[in-house]
């Protein structure tokens, strides 16, 4: 397990208490969870997205300033409303997505929690998991790297926050409704259709050539043949023997 820095200043106890009660009020756990498409190689893969936040009326924006002040974490948003009411107003928007971020805010706030406390805990427990399967595999997650036993249970841990909360923004169906059973199907079929797809691309460039040392026919990728290379070989073996002359 590779734990990254944090950048979560440590609050004195009163203030951790009174920023559980503020999250308890005005805040919430919730994990977006959302299927995309690369832009250049149109491979498919899954985005597991776990946020803490806080939500108040533009005008109360400093309340928002004073926790990411207080915290050192987040960052503040702002949300255009399009209602024509005279009553509607922008909403502002605390928004903690960092892993090592959330992971710490939670431990600091769960003695405090108390009607979002559960909440908390599944938040905590996802982040460690999400941190373990992810961050241990490199600075930059990879979903084909990420085993589809992890992917699902981070899922699963995921939408128990939220399980009324509609598909992410990048889905090309945003209108429906991603509940627990539907990912449950849809992710193995998206791991099987990132396999196909990149087995069938790498099938693709390889080429035949024989091995000038024992004549055998072997396969090899072409972006690992040197243009002008005058010689082949299926094995390092064959080559060390073909420089002898054997």
């Amino acid at each position: 397990f590779i734990y990254r820095e944090v950048n979560m200043k440590k609050l004195l106890e009163k203030e951790a208490a009174w920023l559980a009660g503020f999250i308890d009020g005005d805040g919430y756990f919730t994990c977006a969870v959302w299927e995309r498409i690369a832009k250049k190689s149109k491979v498919p893969s899954v985005t597991i997205a776990p946020r803490i936040g806080v939500t108040q009326a533009e005008n109360e924006r400093r309340v928002l300033d004073y926790i990411v002040d207080l915290t050192g974490i987040g960052k503040v948003y702002i949300k255009q409303e399009l209602s024509n009411s005279l009553t509607s107003q922008n909403q502002g928007m605390w928004i903690v997505s960092k892993l090592e971020d959330i992971l710490e805010l939670c431990n600091v706030l769960h003695p405090f929690m108390l009607l979002k406390k559960r909440q908390c805990e599944i938040m905590s427990q996802l982040t460690t998991h999400r941190m373990n399967t992810v961050i241990s595999r490199g600075e930059r997650s990879n979903f084909r790297r990420t085993p589809i036993e992890d992917t699902l249970y981070c899922a699963e841990l995921g939408l128990s926050l939220n399980p009324n909360a509609t598909a992410g923004r990048n889905s090309q169906h945003n209108s429906e409704k991603r509940t627990w059973e539907y990912w449950k199907k849809r992710i193995p079929e998206i791991y099987a259709e990132a396999s196909n797809m990149i087995q069938e691309r790498t099938e693709s460039k390889r080429i035949m050539l024989k091995c000038n040392a024992c004549g055998t026919d072997f396969e090899r990728l072409k972006c690992n043949v040197r243009e002008g290379t005058k010689h082949n070989f299926c094995s390092i073996d064959c080559g060390n023997a073909f420089k002898r002359g054997e």
